[in-house]
C-alpha cells in the first residue's frame, strides 16, 4: 500500500494591544491507515483483535480539515496576579474515517472499514490565574462529535438490533466514547515556604457506549473525579510529596 497527500495550512493573529489578540487558522492533516487496520480490513475474513490478522484489501487514509478562530488575553498585575485566558472554536472533519466494525458472530471479531465522514466540533475555554500564594485554573470543552455519513452497524448485542443484529447510523447520530463536556480545574495554595497543598477536579458528561453508534440506548451516565495532593520541598533535591486520587469514590 502506498499514500501520499500535499496538506495546506495557514493562520493568522492580530494583537488589538499586548493583552488582547485575536486569532484564525485553517490546516488539513492525513492519517495513513496502520498495518494492524489493513490487515483486518476484510469483512469476509473478519479477525479477532489484537493477534489474528488475515487480509489486508486497501482502505483509504483518513484526511483530517480542521478550522479554529477565538480570542486570548494575558493581564499582568490584575490585582495583584497574573491571569492568562482563552476562548476558541474548532471544526474538524475527518473524511473516510476509519472505524472498527463487529462481523456479528464472535465476540470482539470483526474488520476495519471507512465509514465516510465525521464531524468533531465545539468550544474551549481555559482561564489561568497565578496569585501568590495561590494559583487556580479551569478549563471547559464543548465537544460535538458526530456521524456525518449513513452507514450499516453489525451490533449483534445491542437490543434495538434488527433481526439480522444490525443498525443504522444516520447524519448526526454521536460517536461513543465521546463526553460532551469536560471540565477540569486545579487550585495550589503554598501554605508556607517549600509547602504547597492542591486539589484538581475532572468532570466528563454521559458518553454512548461503543456497538451503540446508532444511539439507541441510553448513554451512560457522566462523573466527577476529585484528586488531592501535598507536596514539601525541602531543597532543590529533596521533596516529599502525597496523592489522594478520588476522594468522593
Amino acid at each position: 500500500h502506498n499514500y501520499q497527500r500535499f496538506n495546506p495550512s495557514g493562520g493568522l493573529t492580530y494583537s488589538f494591544m499586548p493583552e488582547f489578540q485575536v486569532y484564525g487558522s485553517y490546516n488539513e492533516s492525513n492519517r495513513a491507515p496502520t498495518a494492524v487496520e489493513l490487515s483486518c480490513a476484510n469483512p469476509a475474513k473478519p479477525c479477532k483483535l489484537p493477534n489474528a490478522f488475515v487480509s489486508d484489501p486497501p482502505l483509504n487514509q483518513v484526511v483530517a480539515k480542521t478550522a479554529e478562530a477565538g480570542f486570548r488575553g494575558q493581564s499582568k498585575k490584575l490585582y495583584g496576579g497574573n491571569l492568562d485566558w482563552s476562548a476558541g472554536y474548532f471544526n474538524t472533519v475527518n473524511n473516510d474515517d476509519i472505524l472498527f466494525i463487529n462481523s456479528g458472530t464472535l465476540a470482539n471479531q470483526g474488520y476495519f472499514t471507512n465509514v465516510g465522514d465525521t464531524l468533531r466540533q465545539g468550544l474551549e475555554l481555559s482561564l489561568n490565574a497565578d496569585y501568590e500564594p495561590v494559583r487556580f485554573g479551569f478549563n471547559y470543552t464543548y465537544l460535538d462529535a458526530t456521524f456525518q455519513t449513513p452507514f450499516v452497524a453489525n451490533s449483534p448485542n445491542n437490543p434495538y438490533a434488527n433481526a439480522m443484529g444490525q443498525t443504522l447510523v444516520r447524519p448526526g447520530d454521536t460517536i461513543p466514547g465521546l463526553p460532551q463536556n469536560l471540565v477540569k480545574a486545579y487550585a495550589d495554595w503554598r501554605v508556607f515556604e517549600g509547602f504547597t497543598f492542591g486539589a484538581n477536579l475532572n468532570y466528563q458528561s454521559y458518553q454512548y457506549l461503543r456497538g451503540d453508534e446508532a444511539n439507541l440506548n441510553p448513554p451512560i451516565g457522566g462523573f466527577v473525579i476529585v484528586n488531592l495532593l501535598a507536596e514539601y520541598r525541602y531543597n532543590e533535591h529533596f521533596a516529599l510529596f502525597g496523592r489522594f486520587d478520588n476522594i468522593f469514590n
